[in-house]
């Protein structure tokens, strides 16, 4: 929990608190009984202890990162924890995460009409459309994924996914 100027004393010092010493101190560890908070990110689990029914504080841990997703916080069920929840008991908590969304635009190159763009999620598969565009001269090799691209990277009517890793 912290630490004392004397045993059995009362905490002067909470554990991790930066202390300034004017003299020398003999500090004495004050303990509690601690609850597991356990933290599972897609199987990957980390463990803090936390003093009995106290907030988690800056044990929380920080938000991890994975391709593709958003983080949205720690649960245990459905509530969300936070530096303020108090712990009343060993827990688990599981990270939320919602995949990224972003917009497939389909560009003439140099062509002529016009194409709807499309929305996608991260993870999920989706079919890209029939191309509309025509071009004199030329015939359709397939969908670039950069502008001015003399090559198709996708075909029509494929089925696609994780074409980004990043909210757009």
């Amino acid at each position: 929990v912290g630490w004392a100027a004397s045993a059995g004393g009362e905490v002067l010092y909470q554990d991790g608190a930066a202390v300034t010493l004017e003299a020398d101190l003999d500090l004495y560890a004050v303990w509690a009984d601690a609850y597991t908070v356990t933290f599972d990110n897609d199987g990957s689990t980390t463990e803090v202890l936390v003093p009995q029914s106290s907030a988690i504080g800056s044990r929380l841990p920080a938000a991890p990162a994975k391709r593709g997703y958003t983080f949205g916080g720690w649960f245990s069920g459905d509530t969300q924890l936070t530096a303020e929840t108090v712990i009343t008991g060993d827990i688990t908590c599981t990270a939320k995460w919602t995949a990224i969304t972003y917009t497939i635009a389909f560009s003439a190159n140099e062509g002529t009409g016009t194409m709807e763009s499309i929305s996608a999620a991260y993870d999920e598969e989706v079919t890209l459309p029939k191309n509309a565009f025509t071009r004199p001269g030329y015939s359709f090799s397939g969908w670039g994924t950069y502008s001015g691209t003399s090559y198709g990277t996708y075909q029509d009517e494929q089925t696609v996914r994780n074409l980004a890793s990043e909210q757009g």
